[in-house]
């Protein structure tokens, strides 16, 4: 499973990385596929430049995470600007897929929707 996600999911989420770089958002991919201590995971972190302000937004995060119950689960955390005020999110499931059936096409979606929602929320 950690091998798919090296090779199927790391790479899109680069490409929305540099991407969401160019266009002014700060944007990162951590990589947890090698972890002895932890089911295999890989994540876009992304927090989008707010709208006139250097400052305000939060980092949202879209993590592809193999469970061995049930493949590889999809877990996003939007979470919208503080603009001076607490705000409390949790992760919500955006899909599940089996290992083999893993393409990056369906990473490809699932990461779209999650920029889409961060931008919206932001």
């Amino acid at each position: 499973a950690g091998d798919r996600l090296r090779t199927v999911v790391r790479p899109v989420l680069q490409s929305f990385m540099a991407e969401l770089r160019s266009a002014g958002h700060e944007a990162s991919v951590q990589d947890h596929t090698d972890s002895d201590d932890a089911y295999p995971s890989v994540a876009l972190t992304l927090t989008p430049m707010a709208r006139g302000l250097s400052q305000g937004a939060l980092a949202s995060v879209l993590a592809f995470r193999y469970d061995p119950r049930r493949g590889i689960v999809v877990q996003r955390d939007i979470r919208p600007s503080a603009r001076g005020r607490m705000v409390s999110t949790g992760f919500d499931r955006g899909g599940t897929i089996g290992v083999d059936a893993l393409s990056p096409e369906w990473v490809e979606t699932k990461t779209l929707s999650f920029v889409d929602g961060v931008l919206k929320a932001n």
